[in-house]
C-alpha cells in the first residue's frame, strides 16, 4: 500500500476563512455570497463581481418554478492559481442542484463551467455546501414550524478551515 506523506502534497494545508459576504438578489432568487481565500480574509471585490456575473447564466429561469424556492448559495473560492465559482439551489423540496466554474488567476474572465469534468469540490467548498444542506433541513425540512426560508437566508457560515 502507498504511503501519504507531506512530500506527495504540492501545498501544505493552510486554514482558510470562509465568510458570507452579503444577501445576492438576483432577477427572483436570493442567494447567500460566500467568499473563501488562500490569501485574505475574503477575495478581490473584482473576483466577487465577476462570479455574480459569471453564474448568472446557469440559474434557472424561473426562480419559483418545478419546486424551486428561489434560494440557494454562490461561493467564490480564491485557490492557488485557479478560482473556483459553485453555484447551488435547492428543487424538488430536498435536492441540491450544483455548478462549479473555474478560471485560472491570471485570466479570472476567462471562465469555464467544469461541472461535468472537473473537481465538484474541495474540502473548503465542502464545508459551505455541508452547512448549506444542514441550514436546508434545521430551517425549511425538519423545521416544527414549517418551511422558513427567511430564517434558511439569514443562516450564515463564517469560520475558519
Amino acid at each position: 500500500m502507498n504511503k501519504i506523506s507531506n512530500h506527495n502534497l504540492k501545498h501544505l494545508y493552510k486554514k482558510r476563512s470562509i465568510r458570507f459576504i452579503e444577501l445576492w438578489e438576483c432577477e427572483d432568487w436570493t442567494l447567500k455570497v460566500y467568499g473563501i481565500s488562500n490569501k485574505n480574509e475574503f477575495p478581490p471585490l473584482t473576483l466577487i463581481n465577476i462570479g455574480k456575473n459569471a453564474v448568472k447564466e446557469y440559474l434557472p429561469g424561473e426562480a419559483f418554478h418545478h419546486g424551486r424556492f428561489g434560494a440557494g448559495f454562490l461561493g467564490i473560492h480564491e485557490g492557488h492559481g485557479s478560482n473556483f465559482f459553485f453555484l447551488g439551489w435547492w428543487e424538488n423540496e430536498n435536492e441540491l442542484y450544483l455548478r462549479v466554474l473555474k478560471s485560472a488567476s491570471e485570466t479570472p474572465n476567462k471562465i469555464s463551467n467544469i461541472s461535468s469534468s472537473g473537481p465538484a469540490s474541495c474540502v473548503w467548498e465542502l464545508q459551505v455546501i455541508n452547512f448549506e444542506k444542514d441550514s436546508w433541513i434545521y430551517n425549511v425540512l425538519n423545521n416544527a414550524n414549517g418551511p422558513n426560508l427567511h430564517n434558511y437566508l439569514n443562516d450564515h457560515l463564517n469560520t475558519e478551515l
